[in-house]
């Protein structure tokens, strides 16, 4: 029983830290997402600028 009670205590402190991995790594991922979109605006402004300036 006492056995048990170490392995129910060992899954749940696994669990706990995998959500805390998948949780972190959600935010990360969120984070680097927003940024790529933010580098994409930019260039996509930058090649206007640059179209503007090949038309004149």
């Amino acid at each position: 029983m006492m056995s048990q009670n170490r392995e129910a205590k060992k899954d749940s402190l696994r669990n706990q830290n995998d959500y805390v991995v998948d949780l972190k790594s959600e935010l990360i991922l969120e984070d680097l997402h927003r940024k790529l979109e933010l580098v994409l605006s930019n260039q996509n402004k930058l090649l206007d600028i640059y179209e503007k300036k090949l038309d004149k």
